[in-house]
């Protein structure tokens, strides 16, 4: 197998290599934290505050209203039990019976405006707590995806490191050297092929003796413009 071939198909197999690993990458960053997951778990956390707030709320009127209407109830019964004879006291009595009923009609309105108020708290939290058991499921789902997805790619990336380690022993040390260089220069690609007498990379074309020269498999060859190793097939 001539050098520049084995160079070719050593980039090929780092090319492919790199596209994997950042596959892998892209699919940790997947398997992070979900943006989505956060949201829900967010409104689920505001919903829950919410009902606690809107319970607070209608424990206090309940127990307003309760203290209210016994109030009233032991007002009404020292109306009707005839021990109060004087009737300046009756007569106040009876007007702070009706003050406090009237201001128990209010507070009785207040309760039942607590009491939906907590009623749409308790649904929505509930909504909520449904909408994170189905993202939490729905991501699940992905996740398991995505974990067979990285073992594949991992099995992959053993199976080209092998095919690596056998082309690497075939190429001469100071041509290894070479392609780490332009490696390093080259933004991760050494070696371009050509295609149409024209280099893959670049897209400069070629002159004839170049592009002979690239079918060559006793010398390396240089694209003219990029300066990357070119190989014809």
């Amino acid at each position: 197998m001539s050098q520049t071939l084995s160079l070719y198909r050593l980039q090929q197999i780092d090319n492919h290599i790199g596209r994997t690993q950042a596959r892998i990458g892209t699919i940790q960053t997947l398997l992070g934290e979900d943006e989505a997951l956060v949201k829900v778990r967010i409104e689920v956390e505001s919903a829950e505050e919410i009902r606690l707030s809107a319970a607070k709320t209608l424990h206090q009127a309940e127990i307003e209203a309760d203290d209210l209407r016994l109030k009233i109830e032991q007002i009404e019964t020292s109306l009707y039990s005839g021990v109060i004879k004087n009737p300046k006291e009756l007569q106040d009595l009876q007007q702070e019976s009706l003050s406090l009923k009237k201001h128990l009609a209010t507070l009785e309105e207040k309760l039942l405006e607590a009491m939906l108020a907590h009623e749409e708290a308790d649904s929505h939290e509930k909504q909520a707590g449904a909408k994170l058991a189905e993202t939490q499921n729905r991501i699940a789902d992905e996740h398991r995806c995505l974990f067979e997805e990285m073992s594949g790619l991992n099995r992959e990336i053993d199976k080209r490191t092998t095919e690596r380690q056998v082309i690497v022993s075939a190429i001469k040390a100071e041509h290894l050297d070479l392609y780490a260089r332009l490696i390093r220069q080259k933004k991760g690609i050494a070696v371009a092929g050509v295609s149409d007498n024209a280099c893959d990379v670049c897209g400069t074309t070629l002159t004839p003796a170049q592009n002979q020269a690239a079918q060559s498999t006793n010398q390396i060859t240089f694209c003219p413009s990029c300066g990357r190793i070119i190989y014809h097939n």
